[in-house]
């Protein structure tokens, strides 16, 4: 059996994805594609925009055969340590042949080559770092001047998020010897940080222009109803509008209610007050300086996006910020704990490679939440908790956790 892997935030999911699903099973003749996919917050250091079990539905309406939970403390952090998690999980699968991603430069020989270089760290490229270092520049400027020195031609490749979370799949397959083939998938469509969904429909957009157009869309109705909407109503309401054209069918039903950054604004200023000063600089994604500015502006009642912004300075760009505050919220201190078990979110009814799944896997796969080992799922809980209670908060919708305990079958 030949199984592709994706990994993905679909936050939410698109066009773009579709046809990346869609590529993905073109490109390697998998019979079936596993999904590592984030849960409640995500790798910018911000909430998703809806439910992961919602964002997981889609993924399998979209093709997907089985999608399993990449836990909150990796799921939000850094490229490398994102990267070193998903491939993990994939890789202790015992199924999985290929991973397929999706980038701006589709030379998987050139990625390869990088991985090699910032892993092994040859002593041309660790001198070259530390003198950048020491001239003030920060530490991605250093490690691209760096990279040029070893790999001439490539310093622009660290210039795109895609680019950077590629690089990382190889370095994490090339630390674990994987006997996972890395391809690389050109993006199609518009920028990562695009802010405007595309006039031309076929182009498809990013989500980031996605989630900017749906808060713009919630804002026109909260006045008069506090909160979000269903989809479908926003859909009627706003029948025009290009985001719809920009998302399959079948998400529109996955999208109940809408989350945004300064939903956690209170909460966010609540775990700040309650987390002593010399605390702060222990919590994921910190360092010292950015613990002393964030105590400093911890009293101001300030929205998370008004923080964030305070905050952003040339050594501390503007995701590290997100991050940073999102692990203050999380109370999620040093680095990611091992992994030891995975959680599914959502299979297709029937599908065989569950079953390949469980006889070769080297992580439990967790199905109810009663069976998950001691201490596995912690983290994650805390997050889904947190994360359900700012959407009380805005919207007055309760939702029973143990509704969701298990995986949505489709």
């Amino acid at each position: 059996m030949r199984v592709a892997g994706i990994i993905a935030e679909y936050n939410p999911f698109h066009q773009g994805h579709l046809y990346h699903l869609q590529q993905t099973r073109a490109l390697t003749g998998a019979d079936a594609v596993v999904v590592v996919l984030s849960g409640a917050f995500v790798q910018r250091g911000e909430p998703a925009l809806t439910d992961k079990f919602c964002r997981a539905a889609m993924a399998v309406r979209g093709g997907a055969d089985v999608v399993l939970e990449l836990p909150a403390p990796y799921a939000t952090a850094s490229a490398e340590t994102f990267a070193g998690g998903a491939v993990e999980i994939l890789d202790s699968l015992g199924v999985v042949t290929d991973l397929v991603y999706g980038c701006e430069c589709p030379e998987p020989e050139r990625f390869s080559a990088v991985a090699q270089v910032l892993t092994e760290e040859p002593a041309p490229f660790a001198k070259c770092l530390r003198d950048e270092m020491r001239r003030g520049r920060t530490w991605p400027e250093a490690r691209a001047t760096a990279l040029e020195v070893c790999l001439p031609g490539n310093r622009d490749l660290l210039c795109s998020p895609n680019n950077i979370l590629a690089v990382e799949y190889h370095k994490a397959l090339y630390r674990r010897n994987s006997s996972i083939r890395p391809i690389a998938l050109q993006r199609r469509g518009q920028d990562y940080h695009s802010d405007h969904i595309p006039t031309d429909a076929a182009l498809p957009s990013s989500a980031t222009a996605l989630r900017t157009e749906f808060a713009w869309l919630d804002r026109c109705l909260s006045a008069e109803k506090p909160g979000s909407l269903p989809a479908e109503a926003l859909q009627e309401r706003f029948p025009e509008n290009p985001v719809w054209k920009q998302l399959p069918d079948f998400c529109v039903s996955e999208l109940p209610w809408r989350l945004y950054p300064d939903d956690f604004s209170v909460l966010l200023h609540d775990a700040l007050l309650r987390t002593p000063p010399d605390e702060l600089a222990n919590i994921q994604d910190m360092s010292p300086d950015l613990a002393a500015r964030l105590s400093h502006l911890s009293g101001q009642l300030l929205t998370y996006t008004e923080l964030a912004e305070q905050l952003k300075t040339r050594q501390f760009t503007r995701t590290r910020v997100n991050r940073a505050l999102i692990h203050t919220l999380l109370g999620f201190s040093g680095a990611p704990t091992p992994l030891s078990a995975v959680r599914l979110l959502a299979m297709r009814r029937g599908t065989p490679v569950m079953r390949a799944i469980q006889d070769h896997t080297s992580l439990p796969i967790v199905t109810k939440l009663a069976d998950a080992p001691a201490g596995a799922l912690d983290a994650d809980l805390r997050a889904d908790a947190i994360y359900h209670t700012a959407l009380w908060q805005k919207s007055g919708l309760r939702l029973d956790v143990s509704d969701q305990a298990g995986p949505r079958i489709l």
